[in-house]
Order: structure tokens, then C-alpha cells, then sequence
């Protein structure tokens, strides 16, 4: 577990202590005070190796609360989101956190001076925003250079499938692909009983509006009855920069908008 403390701008978090249900840091930290309205909030965090860590609960302390009585020694419960209590352990006990705080007040020329850092870091972080969305502008402006105007044609070459799932009872996957732009639909030949068929079929289609998108639609054929749909995606083609363009896409379910899992468990 760690915890993270934040106060305004400034954020500070504590060492990783592992496995243990009753951790104990004693760490010191300062922040500065520029508004005695504001709260110290503090996170406690479970640490994961190979996942993203989880919030498991916080509380929130009052500046003014410690200005008044300069020192401040007590234990706090942590609470979920909704304001339940944690509890945790064995014998579930609630989580709470025991802290010591206290507020030392700085003269006027020290406030003047922190007050001025404060700034100069808030110009900079300002300055960096901007430099970084001039360029993610410039970025644009290069793509719609490189960007083909309709009206235009595009090939398109459907190399083949993977990880296609089992879609019959006897049988593996008989699958095919339906290549549409507008009213323009055009399909490969299916290949019966792969989970992994290829194709190698080029197609060619006008673009006539920036706004159009091509659909990939993968189907399973059915030697009887309607042929069902495995899963689609699309890709704007109205905004292509000129070249070629490999695409790898993901299938996505039709019912219920989950990516196509295949018989291999892949996606």
C-alpha cells in the first residue's frame, strides 16, 4: 500500500510498503498554504505489479480545521467514493490512517517568495500547454497537406482473417468478407472450415465525400438458411493521406458491441 497526499497543486505519495495490513511510513512532508480553504486529501492505494493500482479508499482534512489548533494529532477513517466505511483484515476492522499535522505560519517575505514560485511554475506549465498544443495544431495542418481531396479512388486489398471463432456445430468457420463504401458492396470468396482463411482479393471503390467510411463485414456462410454475420469495423476513408496503409482491425460483435473472441481465445 501507498498513500497519495494532495493539496492544491503540490502532490506527494509515500513509499510502497508490501504485504502488510497495518503499514506505518512515518514520513515527513511539507506543503505550502496559499488558501487556508483548502483540503488535504489523502488516497490509499493498493499496489499492483502488473496492473494499474487500485484506490481503495480516502479521506479529506480541513487546512483551517489545522491553522486553528496549529497542531493536530488524530486518526482518520478512510471511506469509499460513496461514503461507506473500509473495512479491511481479518477481522474487518475499519481502515483509518493516523496522522500528525501541523501549520507553521511564514513571514511576508517568505510568502512573497512562495507566492512568486508558485507563479513562475504555474507560467511555465502554461507555456508548456501551449507549446504542446501549437504543435499537435501543426501536426494537423501537415496531415490535412498530405490528405487526398475527394473525389478519389482507393484499392483495397483484403489479405485474409485470423482468430476466427467456431460458428458452427460441425464445423469450424466458412468465412467471407463484405467490402462496402456507399452504395458500393463488393465480397471475397469464402473459404470453408478455417479459423485463419486467407484471400489476397483487391477491390476498388469511389470516394466521393470526406465523411465516408468503409465497412468490413465478416460473414459465415451457411450451406442452408441465412448466412450469419461474425463482426465489423469500419475505417474513414474520406480523410486518408495519399499512399498505402496497412489495417489491422478488430472484429466487433454485432449484438452485443464486444470484440470477436475466436476459437483460439484471441481476439
Amino acid at each position: 500500500a501507498y498513500l497519495s497526499m494532495s493539496l492544491g497543486e503540490e502532490v506527494h505519495k509515500t513509499e510502497i510498503i508490501k504485504k502488510k495490513e497495518n503499514p506505518e511510513w512515518n514520513e515527513h512532508v511539507e506543503f505550502p498554504v496559499l488558501d487556508t480553504t483548502d483540503v488535504l486529501k489523502v488516497v490509499l492505494f493498493d499496489w499492483e505489479m502488473t496492473s494499474s493500482h487500485r484506490s481503495v479508499g480516502e479521506l479529506t482534512i480541513k487546512i483551517s480545521e489545522v491553522v486553528q489548533l496549529k497542531t493536530m494529532d488524530k486518526i482518520f477513517e478512510f471511506k469509499t467514493p460513496d461514503g461507506s466505511a473500509i473495512l479491511q483484515g481479518k477481522h474487518g476492522d475499519t481502515a483509518v490512517l493516523h496522522m500528525t499535522l501541523s501549520y507553521e505560519e511564514k513571514n511576508d517575505a517568505e510568502l512573497e517568495a512562495l507566492q512568486k514560485e508558485m507563479e513562475e511554475l504555474e507560467r511555465q506549465k502554461k507555456e508548456k500547454e501551449a507549446a504542446v498544443g501549437e504543435a499537435e495544431a501543426a501536426i494537423e495542418d501537415a496531415k490535412d497537406t498530405l490528405r487526398v481531396k475527394p473525389p478519389f479512388k482507393i484499392k483495397v486489398n483484403v489479405k485474409g482473417l485470423r482468430h476466427l471463432p467456431k460458428m458452427d456445430t460441425f464445423g469450424k468457420c466458412d468465412g467471407y468478407v463484405i467490402v462496402q463504401c456507399g452504395d458500393q458492396k463488393q465480397q471475397t470468396n469464402k473459404v470453408k472450415s478455417n479459423y485463419d482463411p486467407d484471400f489476397d482479393e483487391t477491390f476498388e471503390f469511389n470516394v466521393t465525400k470526406s465523411s465516408q467510411s468503409l465497412s468490413i463485414k465478416v460473414m459465415d456462410w451457411e450451406s442452408s438458411g441465412k448466412d450469419e454475420e461474425v463482426g465489423s469495423n469500419q475505417i474513414q476513408v474520406g480523410k486518408l493521406m495519399a499512399g498505402t496503409a496497412d489495417h489491422e482491425l478488430t472484429l466487433i460483435g454485432t449484438k452485443n458491441q464486444d470484440v470477436v473472441i475466436g476459437a483460439d481465445k484471441q481476439k
